[in-house]
């Protein structure tokens, strides 16, 4: 058995819905009942790479009656895009969302990126913005809004309507950044760049708040004007967005070996894919990478 993860990263706005909901929102996303976090469905990654696989290993995912070889759990956000006063926008995530990806990724055989370590759990234990007005950001951030009064200098970070006024740099920078780089679809510059990290208590009313909402509508090929009811909300993930899941490999097809299951993920991963709904209008693409 071999244990991989899998990075996306959304090139587009991503819309992966529950069919219907209530309030505003017509069309939102999916989300986990106890955290809250957006995810992508295990099946609609699965569906995806099984329609452009090659039909030398199709059987690999399995049908009514063999269990598939490939495993997909569901991707979670990892990193959130918010627009930020300065540097555009932030990658953000928090504690909690940081300590799930570490314990996802000792369950893969990888130790190290070059003569980098990884990030530990005891690395994300030490990083403690644990109030609303706190966060933490890397070396050479672009997100830093610095103001001089009289002698003392004050930094602050805000994004969207949250200014974020006390500022502190990552205890352990490099093992974080190195882990996040490792997922292979945002580079080590470019989290030094935006990474930022809040408390849970923060990143839980962005999760709800700092998501994409877009309303559309149908026209009326007679009329030329809006139908009557045709006009929807639908929320999405923004581009930018950084998701990661777990794929595992366990062989069950004598004629499939591990490693020909994983070359095949592997390239297909090397072209875009598209994931959720609404593909037509755009939406949903993806860089995608398989460590």
């Amino acid at each position: 058995m071999t244990i991989k993860l899998l990075g996306l990263r959304a090139l587009t706005p991503m819309h992966a819905g529950t069919g219907s909901g209530e309030g505003m929102v017509d069309l939102p996303i999916i989300r986990e009942k106890s955290t809250g976090l957006p995810i992508i469905p295990g099946s609609t990654i699965k569906g995806v790479l099984r329609s452009g696989t090659a039909a030398s290993i199709n059987a690999a995912f399995g049908d009514i009656k063999v269990a598939g070889s490939i495993n997909f759990s569901d991707a979670y956000l990892l990193l959130l895009p918010v627009r930020s006063m300065a540097g555009i926008f932030a990658w953000v995530t928090s504690p909690y969302i940081l300590r799930r990806f570490v314990r996802d990724l000792q369950f893969t055989a990888i130790q190290a990126v070059g003569n980098q370590p990884l990030a530990t759990l005891a690395d994300i234990q030490a990083i403690t913005p644990n109030n609303t007005t706190t966060a933490m950001h890397a070396q050479g951030s672009e997100l830093l809004l610095s103001q001089q009064a009289g002698n003392q200098t004050t930094r602050r970070i805000v994004l969207e309507d949250i200014q974020l006024t006390t500022v502190q740099s990552l205890p352990n920078n490099s093992a974080i950044i190195n882990s996040l780089s490792m997922l292979g679809v945002m580079s080590q510059q470019e989290l030094n760049s935006h990474l930022c990290i809040v408390s849970d208590t923060v990143m839980s009313f962005l999760l709800q708040t700092a998501t994409e909402i877009r309303g559309r509508n149908r026209i009326d090929q007679v009329t030329g004007v809006v139908a009557k009811q045709a006009l929807w909300y639908e929320e999405m993930l923004p581009v930018e967005s950084v998701m990661a899941g777990i794929v595992r490999i366990v062989p069950r097809h004598r004629n499939v070996t591990e490693q020909t299951i994983i070359n095949e993920l592997v390239n297909q991963m090397q072209h875009l894919i598209m994931l959720g709904g609404k593909s037509s209008v755009g939406r949903g693409v993806c860089s995608a990478r398989l460590i």
